[in-house]
């Protein structure tokens, strides 16, 4: 993948955007590639990334966080992994660390929406196929995460057909959220979320 050379060359970018939904042939030294190239934009305010439909394992979940940890000046972050069927425990725990520190984050968008339309995607012959969705584990993980962040005034958090979230997630959020003094807008998406009491 050309595009990790061309970031590490470019290094003084403010954003950066970059959509590789769907893309499920991404090799990992492509994507480690790829990390490297936006980890040395230290400047970088404005990260959005897109790895929707992706094979991003927990493993590949590790070297993304590594690059994100470093890069300290970002306000605006949005990270879309709805339907990365391969994402377990250790990697939604890996990215919540990132957010431990990030003092001058103000916008983070989050979409770790579930694969619920498996049918649509592969086609019948596949519906059968099991479909991972994150729990109330992950969920409290990435709240704790949060609390790192105490700049935050707008969060967009997708948790759309996870079904294994229940109402002990769904608190951990709330009371993360509810101790942002600065939070002005909050956009969550529970849809189908079908343990919540």
């Amino acid at each position: 993948l050309a595009f990790g050379p061309v970031l590490r060359a470019a290094n003084s970018l403010s954003a950066i955007h970059l959509d590789f939904s769907r893309c499920r042939q991404l090799e990992s030294s492509a994507f480690e590639a790829l990390v490297r190239g936006f980890a040395d934009n230290l400047n970088l305010t404005t990260l959005s990334l897109n790895f929707a439909y992706c094979r991003l394992e927990d493993s590949r979940m590790r070297t993304l966080c590594r690059g994100l940890r470093g890069l300290q000046n970002l306000t605006t972050f949005q990270l879309i992994l709805a339907c990365c069927d391969k994402l377990g425990v250790t990697g939604v725990q890996d990215l919540a660390e990132v957010f431990v520190d990030k003092q001058k984050l103000t916008k983070l968008c989050l979409n770790l929406a579930s694969r619920a339309d498996i049918a649509q995607i592969w086609g019948p012959a596949r519906s059968a196929r099991p479909v991972p969705s994150l729990g109330d584990e992950e969920v409290q993980a990435l709240a704790r995460g949060m609390t790192g962040s105490p700049q935050l005034t707008a969060v967009d958090f997708s948790l759309r057909d996870c079904t294994y979230v229940g109402d002990a997630g769904v608190e951990a959020l709330a009371q993360a959220l509810g101790g942002q003094a600065k939070l002005t807008t909050i956009n969550l998406n529970f849809e189908s979320c079908r343990r919540l009491g």
